[in-house]
């Protein structure tokens, strides 16, 4: 299945499928499918970085589109029009956050409340150590 290449990430959400990134810019989804999470998308390619959620996956192309596929009925792989400065993904039980080169963060899908969330902070803190 790997034969002449190599992992560059592997992520896993429990009760999911794991998501691997390959040398090649290629996914390979496997495991349960129940909400079509293991099957990539056909023009899912050029990847950077993958990331899975309860029932669901993303994928980070190089270009800063998102990929996402499977489960969805928490809006949580439904990503805004515009968005096109992507840093990294990340993906919770039913909500996903993406980091914007600029420093904002998008996040979408449901809050702890079940409230649907789409924020964009209008300050961005800087971590400290």
């Amino acid at each position: 299945m790997l034969e002449g290449k190599s992992a560059t990430q592997i992520v896993h959400f429990p009760k999911h499928v794991p998501v691997m990134t390959i040398d090649d810019g290629t996914v390979m989804c496997w495991g349960a499918n129940a909400f079509g999470q293991s099957k990539v998308p056909d023009n899912v390619r050029d990847i950077k970085q993958g990331a899975a959620g309860s029932y669901y996956s993303l994928a980070l192309g190089n270009n800063g589109t998102v990929y996402a596929w499977g489960r969805n009925d928490n809006k949580q792989i439904e990503i805004p029009e515009g968005y096109r400065d992507i840093a990294v993904v990340g993906a919770g039980y039913v909500n996903t956050v993406i980091g914007l080169r600029d420093g904002r963060i998008l996040a979408i899908g449901a809050a702890e409340s079940d409230a649907l969330i789409t924020r964009t902070p209008t300050k961005s803190a800087t971590p400290t150590p």
